[in-house]
């Protein structure tokens, strides 16, 4: 798993000072691992691009196959690219055009639509070599905020009539949590 962010992304989100990314530099770095291996625990996704080889795919595994489209689940939700598609063994193209025989990816949706044929229900009727996960600005900066909360360093100043008080953050906020939620795949 390649990390989403560095720990000087995470420093600068915290405003650490010098001292504090020395001696701390190694720890912050176990910690973007674990808080992202815990991001895709909670949503069920996975973070950066990560690839797969002749995974199978059939009716109520992996993803649910209804006519002409294949509804991909799971990690496969977020596919990313694909390399091959195998049915019984043989190679499927991309469609072309509407009157070729092969497939057409919406990728927006996590979905593969068979043109000019119907997908095949019997059980590991296709392999699937390809790439998936998500890699969006807004989910690593929900990762960033995992790993300050957690890390026991990143620090806020209240300030009253009578002067500063520090406080430590170990919570990310409620936007944050609200944004993580909108992650969480619901696959039925």
């Amino acid at each position: 798993m390649t990390d989403v962010c560095t720990n000087t992304e995470v420093f600068a989100f915290m405003g650490s000072p010098a001292d504090v990314i020395t001696n701390q530099g190694a720890q912050i770095t176990a910690l973007i691992g674990e808080q992202q291996a815990l991001f895709e625990q909670i949503t069920g996704r996975k973070v950066g691009s990560t690839a797969f080889s002749e995974v199978f795919f059939y009716d109520g595994y992996n993803c649910d196959i209804i006519g002409k489209k294949m509804f991909l689940k799971g990690i496969y939700r977020d596919l990313l690219t694909v390399t091959e598609i195998l049915e019984d063994g043989t190679a499927l193209a991309v469609a072309t055009s509407t009157s070729s025989n092969g497939y057409a990816l919406d990728l927006t949706l996590g979905i593969i639509n068979r043109v000019n044929a119907e997908f095949l229900k019997s059980d590991m009727a296709y392999k699937i070599t390809g790439t998936c996960g998500i890699a969006t600005e807004d989910v690593k900066a929900i990762i960033i905020e995992m790993v300050a909360s957690k890390s026991g360093l990143w620090k806020s100043n209240v300030q009253t009539s009578e002067g500063d008080i520090q406080t430590i953050r170990t919570q990310i906020s409620t936007d944050t949590k609200d944004r993580m939620q909108r992650y969480i795949l619901r696959d039925v």
